[in-house]
């Protein structure tokens, strides 16, 4: 073999040796878990080109051509630009005041909080409210007197359910010593209603339809000792006239057509007005009053105008 032959040989054989060298320490990096990012790969470049293969992150190294084949080996730098992770877990907020809302092994869940623990169960009207089982439990409720409920933490009455428009909340009795009666249909409802002459005022007793009646005071003059209902202003619904005895007066009380009364409207009578009644007396088809006076022994006319009020006594 010739001396340049020879020369050949071992130029080659130095190559295959720093390849083979390469090789192995590739694989000692590999089985030590190295944090290390490997190229192996051909590619273009003194003596040879071809397409590379990249095996994970980041980083730079330096390589060496064996017969146009290139191995090299990347360090990273600080771990190099690693792949992201799974997505962290964001509990879920589920609106409920007794569990705790967090995650488990990377899943939102709702364990229940220790029974007892403070809770708010959204109602003003208890004042001690816990957890229990999961659920927000009130306690210790705000105790209401004389019918009323609680609405918002407050004591309020309750909710009118018959009619609006009252002087005041309906009572089960009338005024001081009742001295006479009327009945009629007061609140268009089928039903007769009665209204009561007291010595201190009147009593609108409406019918519940059950024998039963609620009853609404209205003022009138001093000491009425009479009343009656009829019609004084046209308009089909019974109004109330009341003969005072301490004022000598006469009351009329419209009716509003619900059963409710407007003020009273005084016009002189006689001394000791003591009774009243309602009827047509000049036949204009308008009922007028006539009032018996006690105190001055005769009677007094007054005659309906025909909307409700009435000339003065004659």
């Amino acid at each position: 073999m010739s001396a340049q032959e020879l020369r050949t040989v071992g130029k080659m054989s130095r190559k295959l040796v720093r390849a083979r060298l390469w090789m192995i320490a590739i694989v000692a990096l590999v089985l030590a878990g190295s944090n290390c990012t490997i190229l192996v790969g051909q590619f273009e470049g003194p003596g040879g080109t071809g397409g590379g293969t990249t095996g994970g992150g980041g980083g730079t190294g330096g390589g060496t051509t064996v017969g146009g084949t290139t191995a090299g080996i990347t360090s990273s730098t600080g771990g190099g630009n690693g792949g992201s992770g799974g997505s962290p877990c964001v509990p879920v907020d589920d609106s409920n005041p007794c569990t705790d809302d967090t995650c488990d092994n990377g899943v939102p869940v709702h364990p229940n909080k220790a029974s007892g623990s403070a809770c708010d169960d959204g109602d003003a009207c208890t004042k001690i409210d816990t957890c229990q089982a999961g659920a927000c439990v009130g306690g210790d409720s705000v105790v209401c007197n004389g019918g009323a409920k609680c609405v918002a933490g407050v004591c309020v009455a309750p909710v009118c359910t018959g009619t609006l428009g009252l002087p005041g909340p309906p009572s089960s009795s009338v005024g001081s010593q009742p001295n006479s009666v009327a009945a009629a249909d007061l609140n268009g409802d089928g039903k007769t209603d009665l209204a009561v002459a007291n010595t201190t005022n009147v009593s609108v007793l409406l019918n519940q339809g059950n024998g039963t009646f609620a009853a609404i005071n209205y003022a009138a003059g001093s000491n009425p000792t009479s009343v009656v209902a009829a019609d004084l202003n046209g308009d089909g619904k019974a109004d109330l006239a009341i003969a005072n005895k301490g004022s000598g007066n006469v009351s009329v009380l419209l009716n509003l057509g619900n059963g409710t009364f407007a003020a009273a409207v005084n016009y002189a009578a006689g001394s000791n007005a003591a009774s009243v009644a309602a009827v047509d007396l000049n036949g204009d088809g308008k009922p007028d009053l006539a009032v018996t006076n006690s105190g001055s022994g005769n009677v007094s006319v007054l005659l309906n105008l025909g909307n409700g009020t009435f000339a003065a006594a004659v």
